[in-house]
C-alpha cells in the first residue's frame, strides 16, 4: 500500500481495491508513515474510498520514524491522526513499532 496516493492514485486506486476484493482478500496492511514522503495520505485515501470499510478490514502503523514514540502523548497524536484518516475505510488494527 505504500505506493497508494503517490503512484497510484484516483480511479486507479478504486480499481485496484475492486481487483484485491475480487481475489478474496481482506485484509490491508498500511502505515501511517506511507507514502514515503508523505506521510498520512495513504491512510487518508484508504479511508476515502466508498464501501471499503464493507469488507476491507485495515490495519496500519504508527508512524516511529525509526524509533518507537517515546511519551504518551505521542502515542495517543499518533492513535488519533491515524484513526483519523483510516477509520472510515474499516481500520482494525493499530500497532506500534518498536525500535529494537
Amino acid at each position: 500500500t505504500a505506493s497508494i496516493g503517490d503512484k497510484v492514485t484516483g480511479p486507479e486506486v478504486a480499481a485496484f481495491l475492486g481487483e484485491f476484493q475480487q481475489h478474496g482478500h481482506v485484509e490491508i496492511d498500511t502505515a501511517a508513515a506511507y507514502p514515503p514522503g508523505k506521510p498520512g495520505v495513504t491512510e487518508r485515501v484508504l479511508g476515502e474510498q466508498s464501501g471499503l470499510s464493507n469488507w476491507a478490514h485495515i490495519s496500519t502503523k504508527l508512524m516511529g520514524f525509526g524509533e518507537a514514540p517515546n511519551s504518551t502523548e505521542k502515542v495517543r497524536e499518533g492513535i488519533e491522526a491515524s484513526r483519523e484518516e483510516a477509520e472510515r475505510g474499516g481500520l482494525r488494527s493499530l500497532l506500534l513499532p518498536s525500535a529494537g
